[in-house]
């Protein structure tokens, strides 16, 4: 999931959407399977990789609330509302 994330990392920069919140169930997933098994005893690798990746779920998410946040206040967080079609 980290190498997806890394990947996809220059279309995600790119432009803010509402639709990059699908992204932090991966991230926050990754971090707390990691976290995990550094709790339990892991003392390898992983032990290592648990704090960044805590790190970088929880910037990531802090980022995502900024975004939407910028959105709604810009007035671009939903749609516009449509239009009634009027019969003629």
């Amino acid at each position: 999931m980290a190498v997806l994330l890394i990947r996809m990392l220059p279309w995600i920069v790119s432009r803010f959407a509402v639709a990059l919140w699908s992204f932090s169930f991966g991230a926050t997933a990754l971090a707390t399977a990691t976290e995990i098994l550094a709790t339990r005893g892991d003392t390898g690798a992983i032990a290592m990789i648990a704090p960044a990746a805590f790190l970088i779920a929880n910037l990531l998410v802090v980022a995502l609330v900024i975004g939407t946040a910028r959105l709604l206040v810009a007035g671009k967080l939903l749609p516009p509302a449509a239009r009634p079609v009027s019969s003629a």
